[in-house]
C-alpha cells in the first residue's frame, strides 16, 4: 500500500486546478494508493532534488518525493507544459 502526502506547495497548486482535473487526480492516487506499478506509472528524475519521482495522470504531471518503500510527498502538481519552468 502506498500513501501519498501533499505538501504545503502542493496542497496550494492542487486547488487552483479546475474540478475536473481534482477528480481525475483523486481517483487516480485512490487506484495507485493499492495499485502503483512502477513500470508503467512512476518515473525517477535525475538531477531534481528534493524531487525522486514523477507521476503523469492525463495532461498534469505531479512531481513526488520518495520517502520511504511506500510513502510519497506530493511536491508539485501543475499541466505537463509549464511544471518543469
Amino acid at each position: 500500500m502506498y500513501n501519498f502526502v501533499f505538501t504545503k506547495n502542493g496542497e496550494k497548486q492542487f486547488l487552483k486546478l479546475d474540478n475536473q482535473d481534482k477528480e481525475r487526480i483523486l481517483s487516480k492516487l485512490k487506484y495507485f494508493k493499492n495499485n502503483l506499478d512502477y513500470n508503467n506509472n512512476l518515473r525517477i528524475l535525475n538531477d531534481m532534488k528534493p524531487a525522486t519521482h514523477r507521476l503523469r495522470i492525463w495532461n498534469i504531471r505531479i512531481i513526488l518525493e520518495k520517502i520511504n518503500d511506500c510513502n510519497f510527498h506530493i511536491l508539485d502538481i501543475w499541466y505537463r507544459w509549464d511544471i518543469y519552468k
